[in-house]
């Protein structure tokens, strides 16, 4: 999961069609699981927390199952 999140959390919001689109091909589930399983990487948390906050922003679906 270091490798999925390390670097490529933004070009994942950028290539996207909507934060819904990566929410329903998993990508939140997978942000999360990141920040879970590498709690004392910082990079990952940095990049993972800072991508959930974009796909939080603004989008109700997204923060719902984010905050879970």
């Amino acid at each position: 999961a270091v490798k999925l999140v390390h670097g490529y959390c933004r070009p994942l919001i950028w290539a996207a069609h909507s934060p819904l689109e990566i929410a329903r091909l998993g990508g939140i589930q997978a942000l999360v699981t990141a920040i879970k399983e590498h709690p004392t990487h910082a990079v990952v948390q940095e990049e993972a927390c800072g991508t959930l906050l974009t796909l939080a922003a603004g989008n109700d679906e997204n923060r719902a199952q984010i905050t879970g």
